[in-house]
């Protein structure tokens, strides 16, 4: 935990007192965020973020009149290097207050540790009219998921607040 301190530190120092970089958190279907980008003209940008997921819990639900507990884990943490276009930028020098919020984002992601864990199992006796199944005859179900360490990735979105050094 304290590499990525240091990294999202590092990140948002050089983009703040950098002239033209801008820094961001943020929170989206990744997790939270810490990015960075670099204008290379006025509609286009290049960047790298830092995102990290962790979703951990335990649901409850009812099959067949029977309670189904399930534990589940993801723990995540990502590594994007971006190219962002800024469709709404106009062209001449005057601004409008809506410019550079909405922007398309393409590019590749590394994920460190791309899993997704589920255990399921029922949580009482199961009755099926009048046969009792018990939880170790009823079973359980593991769920496992893994993807590739290298991903492509696609985004849309729209930055809240736009300053010139942070959005």
């Amino acid at each position: 935990m304290r590499g990525i301190l240091i990294i999202l530190c590092t990140l948002l120092g050089n983009a703040c007192f950098a002239q033209l970089q801008r820094a961001s958190i943020g929170i989206g279907t990744n997790g939270i965020s810490a990015a960075y980008e670099h204008p290379i003209q006025k509609q286009f940008s290049f960047g790298s973020a830092l995102n990290y997921l962790l979703i951990k819990g335990t649901t409850v639900n009812n099959i067949l009149d029977n309670s189904v507990k399930t534990d589940y884990n993801t723990n995540s943490l990502q590594l994007e290097g971006f190219v962002k276009w800024y469709p709404q930028t106009n062209q001449s020098k005057s601004s409008t207050a809506n410019q550079n919020r909405f922007y398309a984002k393409a590019g590749l992601a590394l994920r460190f540790n791309p899993s997704y864990v589920a255990n399921s199992t029922f949580m009482d006796k199961t009755m099926i009219g009048s046969f009792e199944l018990n939880k170790d005859q009823v079973g359980y179900v593991n769920i496992n998921i893994q993807t590739k360490r290298i991903q492509p990735m696609l985004a849309a979105g729209y930055s809240i607040v736009d300053k010139k050094k942070f959005f």
